[in-house]
């Protein structure tokens, strides 16, 4: 536990705290809004869209990997 010994230690502190607290306001009002884009249809199509785009490019190179095994 803190001792103050004046005032001004009293308000000096207050301060501070009102000054984290509407930081930590802030932070929660900024890591909502990220999932809100994080989660909007946009995103999730796109997140969509790349990860079958990267399946397709990876089936298809392991079947060329398959047909050039074939071949020899």
């Amino acid at each position: 536990m803190k001792i103050y010994r004046t005032f001004e230690e009293i308000d000096h502190d207050l301060k501070v705290l009102k000054l984290q607290k509407e930081i930590d306001k802030e932070q929660v009002k900024l890591g909502i809004s990220r999932i809100k884009e994080d989660f909007s249809p946009f995103q999730l199509a796109g997140s969509m869209v790349g990860s079958i785009t990267k399946k397709i490019i990876m089936l298809k190179g392991i079947a060329d990997i398959f047909r050039m095994r074939k071949r020899r």
